[in-house]
C-alpha cells in the first residue's frame, strides 16, 4: 500500500523511477547516512551552511592568491584552513529549527539529490542539478589556477561562474524540496524536531 501511495505521487509529480531501481521506501542500512536524526545531521543543515559555501569561494582564491605576498607555505596554509572551515564550521552551527528558509531547505534538496540513486528525483531537476554542479567544479577548478598564476583576468571572471552557479544550484535544490517533499514519509519529517519530553515527566513525578 504504501508503495503504490509513493508512486502515485510520483507520478503526479512527474518523476520517473531510475531504470533497476526499486521506488519502494528504501532500506534503513542504505539511507542511514540521509536520516534527519542525531545532533550532527541538524547542524550541517543549518542555513548558515548554504551561506557558507557560496562565501567560501571567494575566500579561497584570496588564500590561493596570497602566494604572491607570503610564499606558497604560507598561502598553502590558509588555503587549506579555508577548506577545512567549510567542513568543520557547519558542526557549530546550532541545530535547525522550525519551519525551514530558503538557505534549509536547499539543504534538504541536496541530500535529495545525493539520495537519488534510492529513491528517484524528477529528470529535469536532476540533469539541471548536475549541469549547475559541474559548472561551478569547472569554474572552481580555473578559479584556482587564475590564482596560482595570479592572472584577475583568468581568477576573477572564473570566481563570478563559481558563485553565480553555486547560488543557481543551491536554489535548484529548494525547488527540490518543495517538489519532493512528500514523496518519502523520511523526507517529510526531515524539518520536524524531535520533542523530550523526560524533563516534564520528572517534573510531574516530582
Amino acid at each position: 500500500m504504501q508503495k503504490k501511495r509513493l508512486l502515485d505521487i510520483m507520478q503526479a509529480q512527474r518523476i520517473k523511477p531510475a531504470v533497476g531501481t526499486d521506488a519502494s521506501p528504501v532500506k534503513r542500512s542504505r539511507i542511514q547516512p540521509f536520516l534527519a536524526r542525531g545532533p550532527l545531521w541538524q547542524h550541517r543543515i543549518h542555513p548558515a551552511a548554504a551561506y557558507l559555501r557560496v562565501l567560501a569561494l571567494p575566500l579561497l582564491a584570496a588564500a590561493v592568491w596570497s602566494h604572491t605576498l607570503f610564499g606558497a607555505g604560507p598561502a598553502t596554509g590558509m588555503s587549506a584552513a579555508t577548506v577545512l572551515l567549510l567542513l568543520i564550521a557547519p558542526r557549530f552551527f546550532p541545530a535547525a529549527s522550525g519551519t525551514p528558509g530558503w538557505a534549509a531547505k536547499s539543504l534538504y534538496g541536496e541530500r535529495m539529490w545525493l539520495n537519488r540513486i534510492n529513491l528517484p528525483i524528477p529528470e529535469d531537476d536532476a540533469r539541471s542539478a548536475l549541469i549547475l554542479f559541474l559548472t561551478a567544479l569547472t569554474g572552481l577548478l580555473i578559479m584556482i589556477w587564475g590564482a596560482l598564476a595570479a592572472n584577475a583576468l583568468v581568477c576573477l571572471p572564473a570566481l563570478l561562474v563559481a558563485v553565480i552557479a553555486r547560488f543557481a544550484f543551491q536554489n535548484r535544490m529548494a525547488i527540490l524540496y518543495e517538489r519532493m517533499r512528500d514523496a518519502h514519509p523520511l523526507y517529510r519529517f526531515w524539518s520536524v524536531s524531535a520533542d523530550n519530553d523526560n524533563p516534564a515527566r520528572k517534573r510531574k513525578s516530582a
